[in-house]
């Protein structure tokens, strides 16, 4: 497999969508198979102050024992949340920090798996196996949209797009990506808002998956601002056009931009204030008390945990967020609060993927003197969307982005977080790295090291249950 890889990555030709799905499933099959042979080489972690699973009596087939040995190391951390939610819903409050979308994916998948099977798995199984084959599917796809991206920026530059798909196949929270957790489906559905922006067209469909990006993720909303990029670039076009025909300045067509504007950010931002607004509802509406099942109840009652129709928090009684309380509350998330000497080790983990976002913005910004170009408005061309050969100029908005959820990470929230956050949001770092690959910058090879090493390293720290990024 990876002889074939390398040598279509050193023939210089595009690679067809066929291949790019067929290596990137059989990427996912070849590191769960690698996870299980040696998984028994490093002894599980007992971690403390984890989220507990709930029981419950259920048949166990010799299929189940399969799915249990080959993929339940899979269901560490987060992923435990995610389980939780697809199986039995938004039952404790701490679950509020978890979005809805990829749940209620696997939720129904698994409701698939389980009629079609012909209950010959039983539904944690159903749950466990659903949940990764979305994830295989999502990540496929993402490869996919993640090429077409680095070709239409690079003005079709096949050693480059061969380089960026083989990074992402192989990025530094891969692991993130077979596991029960939201990042798969989060790229996908902002890569392919990234790529609905290329086209000419109104842009309801890239305003349709940045919106279903919300429904993933919180992060979400940063990706307004490619939206908001966008549009400025079609304004300041149609503006400068009119200037070089001596017409008058196009009123009626700003103005319709800006209304177009204000319905985009408005469509992608809705789904965000609505989970917010069913949260608050679910655990502050005195009628959702005792609507569960007894097992559940009695789960709460021994690990204290909060639920629905019971919360005393303070957004029930203010316009608050829940997300906000329960991120403050329980993951001790807010400025400079995990700025503590124990937290050091979680710094030097997250400091390869903030330095070289860092670096690399700071040679965007100030070395390249792009801050001439932002006053004059070159940034804001739609050659950043039309580009006819590979400007870095026309990467303004990654950047930007790519920057802005770098600085977040460093200073906002569990910075260990930042490497799976931040390569699973953008195509930035693939791209950045892609150029110092294909240019032989004196970083090369540095970087190519931290994507194995961090590729495989968390792949068996991760399953063992030790914390990672």
């Amino acid at each position: 497999m990876w002889g074939v890889v390398l040598s279509k990555i050193q023939s210089g030709k595009q690679w067809g969508s066929v291949s790019i799905l067929y290596f990137s499933f059989q990427s996912q099959l070849v590191l769960i198979f690698l996870q299980w042979f040696l998984n028994d080489l490093i002894p599980d972690h007992v971690p403390q102050g984890v989220f507990h699973k709930v029981h419950i009596n259920e048949s166990y087939s010799s299929a189940d024992a399969v799915i249990t040995s080959l993929l339940s190391p899979f269901e560490r951390w987060d992923g435990v949340y995610f389980l939780h939610i697809a199986q039995f819903g938004y039952t404790y409050e701490n679950t509020i920090a978890f979005f809805p979308l990829f749940p209620k994916l696997v939720h129904y998948v698994s409701f698939a798996i389980y009629h079609t099977t012909f209950s010959t798995l039983n539904t944690t199984s159903c749950f466990t196996l659903s949940a990764l084959l979305i994830n295989a599917i999502c990540f496929s796809l993402s490869s996919l949209v993640l090429y077409k991206l680095a070709l239409i920026v690079s003005n079709k530059q096949f050693n480059f797009a061969n380089v960026v798909l083989v990074l992402f196949l192989f990025n530094p929270s891969r692991v993130f990506f077979i596991a029960p957790y939201s990042e798969a489906l989060f790229s996908l559905t902002s890569f392919l808002g990234l790529l609905c922006l290329y086209d000419n067209a109104w842009n309801i469909r890239s305003c349709m998956f940045f919106a279903l990006s919300v429904t993933s993720r919180s992060n979400g909303l940063l990706n307004v601002g490619f939206i908001v990029h966008k549009y400025l670039c079609t304004m300041c076009v149609s503006y400068s056009q009119n200037l070089k025909r001596n017409k008058k300045p196009p009123y009626l067509s700003l103005m319709w931009n800006t209304v177009c504007l204000f319905c985009s950010l408005s469509f992608t931002i809705t789904p965000f204030i609505l989970y917010q607004v069913a949260s608050r509802f679910l655990f502050c509406g005195t009628e959702n008390v005792n609507l569960l099942p007894s097992y559940i109840i009695s789960h709460a009652a021994k690990y204290d945990y909060v639920l629905p129709g019971t919360s005393q928090a303070s957004y029930c009684k203010s316009s608050e967020f829940p997300y906000s309380y329960v991120q403050r509350n329980y993951w001790n998330v807010g400025f400079l609060r995990y700025f503590q000497f124990k937290q050091i080790p979680n710094f030097l983990l997250a400091s390869p993927i903030l330095l070289l976002i860092f670096y690399a913005s700071y040679e965007y910004f100030i070395k390249y003197n792009k801050k001439d170009l932002l006053v004059n408005g070159q940034l804001f061309r739609i050659n950043h969307y039309n580009s006819k050969h590979f400007n870095e100029s026309f990467l303004f908005s990654y950047y930007l982005h790519g920057f802005c959820l770098s600085l977040f990470c460093f200073l906002c929230i569990h910075v260990q977080v930042s490497t799976r956050m931040l390569l699973s949001s953008s195509p930035l770092v693939y791209f950045i790295v892609g150029k110092y690959v294909t240019q032989r910058h004196h970083l090369a090879n540095y970087c190519l090291l931290y994507f194995l090493f961090y590729c495989f390293a968390g792949l068996f720290l991760f399953t063992n249950y030790y914390p990672w990024t």
